[in-house]
């Protein structure tokens, strides 16, 4: 009984130490689970994460996309600036070829204007000096109207002397008859100074209307080319203006370009970071599905796990059922032992009892063996998910790592986004600042436009009334014919430029029209723009509202999913812990059953998230190939917008080319408006000098005709000083041509000198050349030596010809001079023949008087004139002989530039020339030590061929011994054969064999020695 129990506490003791190992492994189960939800945990926190990079990858995408259309709209609006610039050019330079072609019509009508008040002002001084004529007669008349009363006065004293002396009537009658007479002719002189002086009172006062109304023309005229001048002088300001603004547009435009092609760069970089980017999001994607492939093989193999685990479990629910039935048979069996022990009949139990315990080690050996070896599996299991978990965690780390660096380019992509952004507002701001420039430019030329319309009007209206006062006045002067023609010429000039005025007005409402449409095609690009970013905006959101969608059901089921994954732990726990009650375990299986079918139906919803989720790759795909083609539509874009490029810097080039020739014009415009300044400042001058001699004469005046001269003289002074300095800038304008002819005539004398020049040096170096190559040949020596000779003849007639241009030039301005004498003795001379005509003509009548009194003061009018002409002339002249003498000087700077380059040659002539001097010397003594060497050489040729003389001789004596030893030598062998006959048979076959060899080599032998011996002789 004692071994009984002893084997039934054995028996509880492995019992219990299997129910241990049961424990245990149900704890490694447990853990095992824990591990696994753990690793399933992992598994989705990575799917998040590589979701929300996909995410970002979107994002960056959209982006990318706004980048892409950021920079099409940028493109856009530079070549809409482009367009713009170039339109603004075209209107500058049709409203530049406007300004100059309404510049010149301006200066034509104001020299039209200027002949009028030239002709104008002739006439006033024609009636000034039949005005002074009038006075000068009426002066005479009262002359000879006093000279009347001194002669009546004399008269009547000698009467009253007759009366006195003689007393006779006769003569009283005849003095009475004679002092009638006087008084009628006195009476008939006092009505004629009558007529006169009313004659005189009326021309006055005609003189005065027309003094005044030719004042008035003159002021308006005046004012009119003032006003002219004012309105160029703006319009030229307004042309600088759009100048500058252009410059500043071009300068804009420029660094807009720069700008451009460093967006160009920036987004080329975009490009290829996207594509890396774009890269690294598809092996992304392709380490996602292999890690979703791996989870899903992971996810199987832990269902299978599951299976054969749940598979184990039964087995060891079956099994303990069947100890629980043997521990109850064996209780049975110690009952039945009790009770046969108490009853003395227990063999046969004992048996029993022997052959379940051994049946009971054999299963706990079994059991023991089997743990053992599911042990070992799950430790390499462990060690198995230990190492993927490792591998996991380093693909976790270089999943951050990858995600920090994406992290890194999304700042910097939004940081060259928000660079896009602002450069973006900074050329819609320029934009602005231009379309503002060209509103503010058309407005201008809508101002400019009406200005010249109403300068037009008035100008048309002012050209009317004066030429309908200039009719007036031609009906009222002789010279109506001449006025007429040159009337209709003036209204054929008016009609011309009407018409150019027209055209003007077509041409600006033409530029008006062409700029609407470009603000309609401005305006209409805009809206389609917003159109298409609007279009974009809904597509953006509607793919981020089907994302969004996409997400939130992977979201819901991956909840679902853990849910009954918690569910699923939960039963498993339930089920350890049905392990001890049977009820338990059989409500645990239905419920097993439920959560089976739960799982199945968690599947099939995975299997449908499964295939959203590739819908949803396919549709990401299906973008990407559309990212792609876009990306090709962009690269051929980009090609577009290079060969643009390249187009609008061949056009910046010609806008270069263009400016270049502007400026160029510009300096030249500078140029001419500083000489037009230096022209009137040196009129100003003459002006107040000639003003200072006409005051000089108005007093002399004021002196002679106090009332009248004061009003006249300031009336004609101005225009006198216009006549004068017309006639006198005529003349400047002829001298100015001559002189321009002169220095033209000089330069190109100048430049024939300079080719002529260079022609020497070209000739010098050639016949350097022609020396260094032809050195040993005397006769070429002697060729270049004339050749020098004709270069130095030339260079003096060079010399005689500027020589010949100065005197040219100095005999010139002193014929000039001589001319202005000439022409001041004719006008003296002419002024004398008229004041001796005019005193002769004195006892004429009123009239011839009267006339001869104007052409006096005529005379005297050009004498003035011819004075001041001439000293204006002579002080011209001065200017212009100081200009002369600088060019002279300048010239003669040049000309001993010239010279001293002339001497230089001359000098390095004679050098070369005592070069090539040594250079014979040397030759002549190589020449003559040559010709020694010759005579040398020659008595050496003599005497070596004496020796060959001699040698040839002694070689043919020596070839007549050897002929001889030879013959001497046959001679011998033949009477050596003769000898060797005599011998026996044997002995003269060997001689006749052996004697003809010898011979015929002795023969050859000696042939071939005599034969060079022979050759010599020949």
């Amino acid at each position: 009984m004692e071994k009984v129990y002893e084997e039934l506490d054995e028996v509880k003791a492995a019992n219990e130490k299997l129910r241990g190992d049961f424990r245990a492994k149900t704890e490694l189960l447990e853990n095992l689970k824990k591990v696994q939800n753990k690793q399933l945990i992992e598994i989705q926190e990575s799917r998040s994460v590589i979701e929300k990079q996909g995410f970002e990858y979107e994002e960056k995408d959209r982006e990318i996309s706004e980048l892409k259309r950021t920079n099409e709209d940028l493109q856009r609006c530079l070549r809409e600036k482009d367009s713009v610039l170039k339109r603004l050019n075209e209107v500058n330079d049709k409203l530049r070829a406007d300004g100059e072609e309404k510049n010149s019509g301006f200066e034509e009508e104001r020299r039209k204007l200027v002949l009028a008040l030239d002709e104008a002002s002739e006439k006033n001084i024609d009636l000034e000096r039949k005005s002074n004529a009038y006075r000068a007669e009426i002066e005479g008349l009262k002359g000879s109207l006093a000279a009347a009363e001194k002669k009546k006065t004399e008269a009547e004293k000698t009467v009253r002397a007759l009366k006195e002396a003689r007393g006779r009537d006769d003569v009283a009658v005849k003095l009475e008859e004679e002092k009638a007479q006087v008084e009628e002719k006195l009476k008939w002189k006092k009505e004629q100074f009558k007529h006169l002086e009313e004659a005189y009172e009326k021309l006055n006062n005609t003189f005065k209307s027309r003094k005044k109304e030719w004042e008035e023309e003159r002021s308006t005229i005046l004012d009119e080319i003032y006003s002219l001048q004012t309105k160029v002088d703006s319009q030229i300001r307004i042309s600088e203006d759009l100048e500058k603004k252009l410059q500043m547009c071009n300068s804009v435009l420029t660094q807009e370009e720069t700008r451009r092609k460093h967006l160009e760069i920036e987004v080329s970089e975009l490009k290829a970071k996207y594509e890396d980017t774009f890269a690294e999001c598809r092996d992304a994607r392709t380490q996602l599905d292999e890690l979703v492939g791996k989870r899903d093989e992971e996810v199987a193999e832990l269902r299978h796990s599951l299976s054969t685990k749940e598979a184990y479990f039964k087995e060891m629910k079956y099994e303990n059922g069947k100890l629980e039935q043997e521990n109850r048979e064996l209780l049975a069996s110690l009952r039945e032992l009790q009770e046969a022990t108490i009853q003395g009949s227990g063999s046969s139990a004992l048996s029993k009892l022997k052959s379940k315990f051994r049946n009971l080690e054999n299963v706990h050996k079994n059991c023991s063996a089997n743990l053992r070896s599911r042990e070992s599996e799950w430790r390499s299991q462990l060690e198995k998910m230990a190492e993927e978990m490792s591998d996991y965690k380093s693909q976790l780390g270089s999943k951050d790592a990858a995600v920090n660096e994406l992290e890194l380019e999304l700042e910097n992509f939004h940081s060259s986004a928000d660079k896009m952004r602002l450069q973006y507002e900074e050329i819609s701001v320029m934009f602005l600042v231009l379309s503002r420039t060209v509103s503010e430019a058309q407005s201008r030329l809508v101002n400019v436009t009406d200005e010249q319309t109403k300068h037009e009007r008035s100008k048309e209206k002012r050209c009317s009334i004066l030429i309908e006062e200039l009719e007036q006045k031609s009906v009222a002067l002789a010279k109506a014919r001449e006025e007429t023609e040159a009337e209709r010429e003036r209204v054929a000039c008016l009609l011309k430029r009407v018409e150019t005025l027209d055209h003007f007005e077509e041409q600006n409402l033409q530029m008006q029209k062409e700029v609407e449409r470009y603000r309609q095609t401005v305006e209409e690009s805009s809206k389609l723009q917003t159109q298409m970013k609007e279009k974009l905006k809904e597509a953006d959101i509607d793919f981020q509202e089907k994302l969004l969608q996409v997400c939130d059901a992977l979201d819901n089921t991956n909840s679902d999913l853990i849910a009954e994954r918690e569910r699923v732990m939960n039963l498993t726990r339930q089920i350890e812990s049905f392990g001890v009650v049977k009820e338990k375990n059989l409500v645990m299986e239905k419920e097993l059953q439920k959560h089976k079918e739960m799982l199945e139906e968690s599947e099939k919803r995975r299997m449908v998230l499964e295939e959203l989720e590739s819908n949803s790759k396919e549709n990401i795909r299906e973008l990407c190939s559309k990212v792609d083609t876009a990306y090709a539509k962009l690269a051929e874009e980009v090609e577009k917008n290079v060969s643009l490029i390249r187009k609008i810097e061949s056009i910046d080039q010609n806008e270069e080319q263009r400016h270049r020739e502007l400026e160029s014009y510009k300096e030249r415009l500078e140029k001419a408006t500083k000489s037009q300044t230096l022209l009137q400042e040196k009129v100003v001058e003459v002006e107040s000098h000639s003003k200072r001699k006409l005051a000089e004469v108005s007093e002399d005046l004021e002196a002679a005709n106090c009332e009248l001269s004061d009003k006249t003289s300031e009336a004609y002074q101005l225009e006198f000083q216009l006549w004068v300095w017309k006639s006198i800038a005529k003349r400047l304008k002829v001298e100015l041509e001559q002189n321009q002819n002169l220095r033209k005539r000089v330069e190109a004398s100048l430049l024939e000198q300079v080719t002529l020049g260079d022609a020497m040096r070209q000739e010098r170096n050639e016949l350097v050349n022609k020396l260094k190559a032809a050195a040993r040949s005397d006769s070429e020596k002697e060729i270049l030596i004339k050749i020098m000779r004709e270069k130095d003849k030339n260079l003096e007639e060079v010399q005689r010809e500027v020589d010949l241009l100065e005197q040219e030039s100095l005999t010139r301005e002193l014929e000039d001079a001589v001319f202005a004498h000439i022409t001041a003795e004719k006008v003296l001379q002419n002024e004398r023949d008229e004041l001796e005509s005019s005193l002769k003509s004195v006892s004429l009548l009123l009239e011839q008087k009267q006339n001869e009194a104007t052409m006096v003061y005529n005379a005297w009018e050009k004498l003035a004139a011819d004075r001041i002409l001439t000293e204006v002339e002579t002080e011209a002249k001065k200017l212009m002989i100081i200009e002369l003498e600088e060019d002279i000087s300048s010239i003669s700077q040049k000309l001993e530039r010239s010279d001293e380059y002339v001497s230089c040659l001359r000098v390095e002539l004679e050098s070369k020339q005592g070069e090539l001097k040594e250079v014979t010397t040397q030759m002549q003594e190589r020449l003559r030590t040559s010709e020694a060497d010759k005579t040398e050489l020659v008595k050496q040729v003599t005497s070596l061929s004496s020796e060959r003389q001699d040698l040839l001789c002694f070689i043919s004596e020596l070839e007549n011994g050897m002929s001889k030893q030879c013959d001497e030598d046959t001679k011998l062998m033949k009477a050596l054969e003769k000898t060797v006959q005599h011998y026996d048979g044997f002995g003269k076959e060997n001689n006749n064999v052996g004697s003809p060899r010898l011979v015929m080599k002795h023969e050859d032998v000696a042939v071939e020695d005599r034969s060079p011996f022979r050759q010599l002789n020949h």
